[in-house]
C-alpha cells in the first residue's frame, strides 16, 4: 500500500483549507478524514503482518495463492480495515484516497476466503479509477479472487490482459503476478510446458528472492516429472542460491537428493542426504530426511537396508507423516518384493494408526483390509483343505477295533507318572499311536462347494485387487482343474482368457482355446455370448431372462428420477440371485445410485466396496477400485484436522458438470442425462458404469 509520501495533495488541501478557512469545523473534518485512512491502514498493516508471519506462510514469498488460514487477531483486524474505509467511503467519496481505501477493502475480504466480494471491490477500483496507479494491482488480484472462486475462464481472461499489458510496459512485477495465476492453471490441466513457462517468468521477475526460489522449485518438479533430470538440478540448484530461509535452502537440496536418487545416482543422493541429516538448521525435517534414506536404500536394491530404514523411520518418528511414508514402504516391501503377506499385513495393521494428515494412509489402510481378505480366503482353504483329505480318507476300522481290543495291564504308566504329570502333559493323547483323521463335520460335497468357492475369491482377490495376474491363473488353472463342474467356471475360463490376452508373452492360440472351451462347455452362459463376439461368432437367440426385465425397471425408475426405488429394485436382484450374472451389475447400479442419485456418499462407498468383496473377479469391481480409493481419500481428509499447505492453492470451485452415464434396457453403454434429484447439485463426475453383461 502507498504511504502519505505518494498522497501529499490532501495533505496540502489541508493546510489551504486552515488558511483559508479556519475554523473547527474544516479541522475536524479533515482530522477525521486522515484519522479514519490511517488507523485503517494501520490495522492492515499489522493484520498483513500476522498472516504472513505464520509457519506456513512465511516462506512463501507472500504468494497470495497458498492457502491462508488466518487467525482470530489478523481477522478481527481485517474486519475493523473494512469497516473503517467503507465509512471513508460513505462520508468521503471524493476523496483522493478512495482507490487506496477500495484496495484495503478488497485485499481485506481477499485474506478471509471471501473472493466474490473481493473481486467486486477490485473491479470498482478499476472502473471507478482507470488511472489510478493500483488498477495493474487490482486487476492480477481480481484474477486471483476468480481462480480461487472457481471462474477459470474469467481468471485465465483477466490475467492473460494483465499479463500482456504489464509485458508491454515492462512492468516486472506485474508480469511475475500474472504469470504465477497463468502458471497454477496450466499446473491443474497437467500442461506441464506451459505451466513451466509461466513458472519460468516468476522465477526471473518475481518482486522478492523466496518467492523466485520456490516458482524456481516448481519448475525444477516438473522437469523432475518429465524425467528431465538436468535441468530438473539447474532449477534446484537456482532455487537454493535465491532462498534466503532454511527452509527453502532445505526444500531445494532435499529435491536434488531426489533427483540424484531418480538419475540412479545413489552414492551422491546418499551423501546428499547425510549432509542435510547433520545439519542442525534441518532437525525438523529430520524425519523426512530419514525416509528418504531409506527410499535410496530401497531404489539401489539393497533391501536390507531399507527395511531397517523404514522400521526405525516407523518407530522413531512415529505419528508423523514421515512415519506413515515408511509404513507403507515397508509393507510394500514385504508384499510386493518379499511376497511375505503376513509380515506386510502385520505392517499395515499397525500404519492404520497413522497421522491423519498423512496421504499414505489411505493405501495403508487399502492394503491392510485386502490383504486380510487374502490371509482368510488362504486360512480357509488350508482349513477346507485338511477337511477333504478327512473326508475322502475315513478312519481305518481295523485301527479301530484294535483301539477296542482290552489293554495289558503291565502297558499301563507307572502311578507316580501319572502323579507328576503337569498340566501341560495332563489329558493329552497318547502319542505312541498314529492320530487318526477326525471326520469332518459337514459333507464331502458342502467342502467341495466352499473350497472352489474360496478358490474362486482369492483368484478374483489377486487379478482385480492387488494386481497379480500369474497368482490369479494359479488359483484359477487349480479351479479348473479340481472342479470343472463349479458354477464359477465359466468366468474363470473367462478372465483367464483375459490374463493371457494381456501377458505380451502369450500366443493368441491360447486365448482362443480358453474361448471356444467356454463356448462348448458352457453354451448357456453369458460368458459364452460375449466370448462369441470376441471370436466373430453369431450370438445365441434365447429369451429374455426374467432378470433382465427386473434390472431394465429398476434401471427405468433410475432415468425418473426416483433413486430411491430403484436402489431396493437392484437389492432385490442381488437377493434373489446372487449367482446371476445380472447381480454384480445390479449391485454396482446400487452403490452408483446412492452416489449421484440420493446423494449419500457413505452408503455408495460402502456398497462400492461390497461389490468388490461379492465379486472380485468382474470388470466392476476393476472400475470401482480408484473411486473406492478416492472415497476413503476424502472420508480420510473430512475426518482430518485442516492443516494448511503452504504450495497448494485453494480448491478450484465445481468442474463443469459432464453426463452421467446409468445403466440402461438395451445392456450398451448410452449416454443419457439422469433426472436430476430435487435439491440436490451435482458436485462430480460419476465414473461410467458398463453395463455388458458379462465382463470386458
Amino acid at each position: 500500500m502507498r504511504t502519505v509520501a505518494y498522497r501529499r495533495i490532501p495533505f496540502v488541501a489541508a493546510l489551504l483549507a486552515l488558511v483559508l478557512f479556519p475554523s473547527c469545523s474544516v479541522w475536524d473534518y479533515f482530522s477525521a478524514y486522515f484519522n479514519t485512512y490511517y488507523n485503517a491502514q494501520h490495522d492492515y498493516a499489522e493484520a498483513v503482518e500476522d498472516v504472513w508471519s505464520m509457519p506456513e506462510t512465511k516462506e512463501t514469498g507472500r504468494n497470495m495463492l497458498v492457502t491462508m488460514n488466518i487467525s482470530a487477531t489478523a481477522k478481527t483486524k481485517f474486519t475493523s480495515v473494512i469497516e473503517k474505509c467503507s465509512k471513508l467511503l460513505q462520508y468521503h467519496p471524493d476523496a483522493s484516497l478512495v482507490d487506496d481505501a477500495l484496495m484495503m477493502i478488497g485485499r481485506s475480504y481477499y485474506y478471509q476466503n471471501e473472493f466474490q466480494k473481493a473481486e467486486r471491490k477490485f473491479k470498482e477500483l478499476i472502473d471507478g479509477y482507470p488511472k489510478s496507479s493500483l488498477v495493474p494491482d487490482a486487476q492480477v488480484l481480481m484474477s486471483f479472487a476468480y481462480y480461487k472462486a472457481g471462474d477459470r475462464d474469467n481468471a485465465t481472461k483477466t490475467a492473460q490482459q494483465t499479463l500482456d499489458k504489464a509485458t508491454a510496459d515492462g512492468n516486472d512485477r506485474i508480469t511475475a503476478e500474472a504469470s504465477l495465476v497463468l502458471g497454477q492453471m496450466a499446473l491443474d490441466d497437467k500442461a506441464y510446458a506451459k505451466a513451466r513457462e509461466y513458472y519460468a517468468r516468476v522465477g526471473e521477475f518475481g518482486d522478492s528472492s523466496e518467492k523466485r526460489a520456490q516458482a524456481l522449485m516448481k519448475v525444477a518438479e516438473m522437469y523432475a516429472q518429465e524425467r528431465d533430470f538436468g535441468n530438473a538440478l539447474a532449477a534446484y540448484g537456482k532455487a537454493f542460491s535465491l532462498s534466503k530461509s532454511y527452509l527453502g535452502e532445505y526444500r531445494a537440496r532435499i529435491g536434488m537428493a531426489r533427483v540424484l536418487d531418480r538419475q540412479h545416482k545413489f552414492e551422491d543422493a546418499h551423501q546428499a542426504l547425510l549432509a542435510l541429516r547433520a545439519n542442525s538448521n534441518y532437525r525438523e525435517s529430520y524425519g523426512e530426511i530419514d525416509l528418504e534414506l531409506g527410499n535410496v536404500a530401497r531404489d539401489r536394491g539393497d533391501v536390507l537396508s531399507a527395511l531397517s530404514q523404514y522400521a526405525f523411520v516407523d518407530t522413531a518418528w512415529a505419528r508423523t507423516e514421515p512415519a506413515a511414508d515408511a509404513n507403507l514402504a515397508l509393507g510394500m516391501l514385504y508384499e510386493t518384493v518379499l511376497m511375505q503377506y503376513d509380515s506386510a499385513r502385520a505392517v499395515y495393521d499397525r500404519g492404520r494408526q497413522a497421522v491423519n494428515t498423512a496421504a499414505s494412509r489411505v493405501q495403508i489402510v487399502r492394503r491392510a483390509d485386502y490383504l486380510a481378505r487374502y490371509v482368510t480366503y488362504r486360512n480357509d482353504i488350508i482349513k477346507l483343505d485338511s477337511m477333504r483329505y478327512a473326508a475322502l480318507h475315513p478312519p481305518d476300522t481295523l485301527a479301530a477295533r484294535q483301539d477296542s481290543l482290552p489293554v495289558r495291564k503291565d502297558t499301563l504308566p507307572a502311578p507316580k507318572a501319572v502323579v507328576k504329570a503337569d498340566s501341560l502333559v495332563a489329558g493329552r493323547m497318547d502319542t505312541t499311536r498314529p492320530r487318526l483323521p477326525v471326520a469332518p463335520p459337514m459333507s464331502l460335497d458342502t467342502i467341495n462347494a466352499r473350497l472352489a468357492g474360496r478358490m474362486d475369491d482369492i483368484a478374483g482377490l489377486f487379478y482385480a485387487t492387488i494386481g497379480l495376474p500369474d497368482s490369479a491363473r494359479f488359483w484359477y488353472h487349480r479351479l479348473l482343474g479340481e472342479y470343472p463342474g463349479y458354477r464359477a467356471v465359466p468366468r474363470a475360463l473367462y478372465v483367464l482368457a483375459r490374463i493371457e490376452s494381456e501377458d505380451s508373452t502369450g500366443s493368441r492360440a491360447t486365448v482362443d482355446s480358453l474361448y471356444r472351451d467356454l463356448i462348448v462347455r458352457f453354451p448357456g452362459s453369458p460368458f459364452a455370448e460375449e466370448a462369441k463376439r470376441i471370436l466373430g461368432l453369431p450370438p445365441t437367440v434365447k429369451a429374455q431372462d426374467p432378470l433382465e426385465i427386473s434390472y431394465t425397471n429398476a434401471t427405468a425408475l433410475l432415468q425418473q428420477g426416483m433413486g430411491a426405488a430403484a436402489i431396493d429394485s437392484f437389492r432385490a436382484i442381488v437377493r434373489r440371485s446372487p449367482s446371476s450374472v445380472f447381480a454384480p451389475r445390479a449391485q454396482y447400479a446400487v452403490a452408483w445410485s446412492y452416489e449421484y442419485q440420493v446423494q449419500q456418499m457413505d452408503s455408495a462407498a460402502a456398497n462400492y466396496e461390497r461389490l468388490v468383496a461379492m465379486y472380485p473377479g468382474t470388470v466392476y469391481a476393476l472400475r470401482v477400485q480408484p473411486r473406492i480409493t478416492e472415497m476413503q481419500a476424502a472420508r480420510q481428509a473430512a475426518l482430518a484436522p485442516k492443516k494448511p499447505d503452504t504450495t497448494a492453492v485453494a480448491p478450484q470451485g465445481k468442474q463443469p458438470e459432464k453426463v452421467p452415464v446409468i445403466p440402461d434396457e438395451e445392456g450398451m453403454n448410452k449416454r443419457r442425462r439422469a433426472k436430476p434429484n430435487p435439491g440436490a447439485e451435482k458436485t462430480d463426475t460419476p465414473i461410467e458404469i458398463p453395463d455388458d453383461r458379462v465382463l470386458r
